[in-house]
């Protein structure tokens, strides 16, 4: 699979990020990537516990065959069951650095896996995170 979209991602977040540790959560400007919006997600909270799906790009209510938006987190990824997909969205707001996912998931609706890609990205001030902006590259797997 191609990473051409995470490359963008990480490219743009270091460009927003300048000299500081973190870029500001009023760097994020959706209408800067408009054909990325289907699987673009933003998280808002302090724990992985307390991620809340702020928004989430229309690909989302497809895959989990509902809208996800103003949901928690682990409601969506079974944490207990996959503790590697815990330690990256907890590192990304420990430390304030991207986190990156290759893995499979169930497409809900249709029965099938896919591959995906996925950059965890972190926003905040005064060097704490308070926004993780998450971008996933999907294909069917084969």
């Amino acid at each position: 699979m191609k990473m051409d979209g995470l490359a963008f991602f990480e490219r743009w977040w270091q460009r927003a990020r300048g000299r500081r540790r973190l870029p500001p959560v009023s760097a994020i400007d959706p209408s800067s990537f408009p054909k990325a919006l289907p699987t673009i997600f933003l998280l808002d909270g302090e724990t992985v516990e307390t991620l809340r799906v702020r928004l989430a790009g229309t690909f989302y209510r497809e895959l989990y065959d509902r809208e996800v938006t103003g949901e928690y987190l682990a409601s969506l990824i079974p944490f207990a069951e996959r503790p590697d997909i815990y330690d990256e969205f907890d590192a990304c707001l420990r430390k304030g650095r991207p986190a990156y996912h290759d893995g499979t998931v169930t497409w809900r609706g249709h029965g099938a896996k896919l591959a995906y890609r996925r950059i965890l990205l972190p926003f905040g001030e005064s060097g704490k995170v308070r926004r993780i902006m998450g971008f996933a590259e999907f294909k069917m797997d084969t």
